[in-house]
Formats: structure tokens, sequence, C-alpha cells
């Protein structure tokens, strides 16, 4: 059976990694969480959480779909999220809350009841500096943010200073 949850090119993947960041909701409070395997892993399973998420503004609000073991265990992962933001608004996204809308376990599912049926929020603003840096975990893999490119000095010509020299 074919995958209805998109594909994701891994270098694209990782470039979403670095800018857009789960969230999750405790006691009303939006906060960002400690990183942990995109691929791999549930973000919403007992996350840690490390700084609360100020200043962010919705842009829209979609459905996801994620892989099902169990009707009744949720495990979104962020890898799942990010492949099924809208390319088109993928550029103003930096953050994401993904979570279970209904009661009830056939409400969040698929009408075939293979994918969990998810609710979305996707986030604009800016990102405190300590959540940019943050590194990217990829099937156990860990990406630290790729430094701004730095122009090699241009190295002097060693023939062409010999033969002033000598």
């Amino acid at each position: 059976m074919t995958s209805r949850i998109p594909e994701i090119d891994q270098k694209i993947l990782l470039q979403r990694a670095f800018k857009i960041k789960p969230i999750i909701m405790k006691d009303d409070i939006l906060n960002f969480i400690e990183p942990v395997d995109i691929k791999g892993m549930a973000f919403t399973w007992d996350p840690k959480l490390v700084d609360q998420a100020e200043g962010l503004e919705v842009i829209l609000d979609i459905v996801t779909i994620h892989s099902c073991g169990h009707p009744a265990l949720f495990k979104p992962s962020i890898q799942e999220v990010l492949a099924q933001i809208p390319e088109d608004i993928a550029s103003k996204v930096v953050a994401f809350e993904t979570f279970l809308e209904f009661s009830g376990v056939r409400k969040n599912m698929t009408d075939d009841g293979v994918y969990h049926k998810a609710k979305t929020i996707l986030y604009t603003g800016s990102l405190p500096q300590s959540i940019k840096d943050q590194p990217v975990i990829l099937d156990g893999e860990t990406f630290k943010s790729k430094p701004p490119d730095v122009k090699p000095h241009p190295r002097p010509d060693v023939k062409k200073f010999l033969r002033k020299r000598f």
C-alpha cells in the first residue's frame, strides 16, 4: 500500500527542520521543546519543554495525517508535519502545533482507518536565538545549524612570488 503522507527530499526536510519548530501547549501556554529525532520519534510523547513560544501569529490551520500503529496511540513525527506544510507558505512558517481535535478514536482517523487525522496550526513570527540554534536529529544523526558562508582568502600565487624574489 502506498503511503498518503507525502515524501520529502532529505535536504528540504533538514532545511525546514532548522527553520520550523514544533511547539506544545501545556497549561494554556505554548512551549518549544528539546530536539527529538524528526523521523523516528513522536514529538508529543513526554516532550521536554525548554522555552515559551511568545509573539507567534497563526498563519493557517491544516489537517495532517500521521502513521498509525494503533488507533489509541497518536504518534506524530516532525517529518510527517514538515512534509505536509503547503509549499506556498512554508517560507513564512516558523513553528507548528499538532494535536487530535476530537474526543473519540474514530473521529481522529481517516475514513479508511489507516492514519490518524490531526489539526496542525502553523505559526509565523520570530524564533528565540536559543531555538534557532537547536540541532536537528535525523535517524539518530545530529546536524548542527549550518555556519554562515565564509569566502576563503585568495591564496597568493607562490610561483609568481618566488619568481619576483629569486
